[in-house]
């Protein structure tokens, strides 16, 4: 089905002469030739070039120019429209169910293994005793309105399992109070908030096997 898009028919004048109607009879001959060849999947689009003084059109070849400025490029294309969707099939019958299958014996139990001996007692482990020594930290002047820090560390072949600090005055915040790992100690932070000078003193526990 050929869809063309005429626009300037409608610009044309009553004025002008039959000299119109040739040239349009074989652009639209021309279109309906072109259009009867071309793929119904494919749009093709059509070029032409229409004097709207003389009533003259010619066609071009593919998307070309026209041959001077008192004419005027028009296009249109042909594209078959889409068909309608077909009916839905109807639904197949459902086949049948399959038969269940028997169901298979029962193995037998299999008896019972016998209790395996009693293994040998290993030998008694080394004697050990586990000691606590507590290491102390340099006594840390924090100036007020400050940050200060110190740490207690373990001695090597210790470890660290607890600490704690101590403060010569009040009106301090503690910022840190943990363990430190990876130096084998307890460490501190405060932030001196009052007026005065504050010492900080740090302790450590630390664990050792001998």
């Amino acid at each position: 089905m050929k869809h063309l898009h005429w626009h300037f028919i409608a610009a044309l004048k009553p004025r002008l002469s039959l000299r119109l109607i040739s040239p349009l009879v074989g652009a639209v001959l021309l279109g309906t030739f072109l259009v009867s060849g071309a793929s119904a999947s494919t749009p093709t689009t059509f070029f032409a070039c229409v004097n709207f003084t003389t009533g003259t059109i010619y066609m071009l070849q593919g998307d070309g120019q026209c041959k001077s400025s008192e004419y005027t490029k028009i296009s249109w294309n042909q594209m078959g429209p889409a068909g309608p969707a077909g009916p839905a099939g109807t639904q197949g019958p459902q086949g049948p169910s399959g038969s269940q299958g028997p169901a298979g014996p029962a193995g037998a139990q299999g008896p019972q293994g016998p209790t395996g001996p009693q293994g040998s007692q290993g030998p008694a482990g080394p004697s050990q005793t586990l000691s606590v020594q507590l290491e102390t930290s340099i006594n840390t002047i924090v100036a007020n309105s400050g940050f200060g820090d110190s740490e207690a560390l373990c001695n090597t072949g210790t470890t660290v399992s607890g600490g704690g600090f101590a403060l010569s005055a009040s009106g301090a915040t503690v910022t840190q109070n943990r363990p430190d790992p990876p130096g084998n100690g307890w460490y501190v932070q405060i932030d001196n908030t009052g007026p005065n000078d504050i010492t900080l003193f740090v302790y450590a526990e630390c664990l050792s096997l001998g």
